[in-house]
């Protein structure tokens, strides 16, 4: 038995999202950046997996806008560590998951996801350390 969101269950039930959090090649990457496999059962971060090797990615979209030369203005800082508030609100950022409290590792200030490894750290095209929540309309 394993427990997922503080549920015991004999099988760890994961979001249906997930499955795109373990797509390899990381959509949108060019040249393509290939994912560290993770088998299904070494996805929950209870399991132990010693030399487990995530690829570090993020775009360079995300660091650089290709017309003004800066940062966009919707995203983080490349430095984790410039993150005040994880879990909470920070400023204007809501940085909560709809997961609950998700764990930042003390020693980079990088969250960690929720649900369990992708074979990716780094942000890859997301603008913020921690969720990125977005609603995206739809106009027929």
């Amino acid at each position: 038995k394993q427990s997922y969101n503080n549920v015991w269950t004999d099988v760890v039930p994961l979001p249906s999202t997930h499955g795109v959090a373990l797509t390899s090649p990381y959509g949108g990457s060019n040249p393509p950046v290939n994912r560290t496999f993770v088998p299904s059962d070494r996805i929950n971060w209870t399991v132990q997996w010693d030399d487990y090797t995530p690829v570090d990615y993020t775009s360079p979209s995300v660091v650089k806008d290709q017309i003004t030369d800066k940062r966009p203005f919707w995203a983080d800082d490349p430095d984790p560590k410039q993150v005040q508030h994880y879990n909470k609100l920070d400023g204007e950022i809501d940085r909560t998951s709809f997961h609950g409290v998700y764990y930042v590792d003390e020693h980079t200030n990088r969250p960690r996801n929720p649900v369990g490894r992708t074979g990716m750290t780094q942000r890859g095209g997301l603008g913020r350390w921690g969720p990125n929540h977005a609603a995206d309309p739809i106009i027929t």
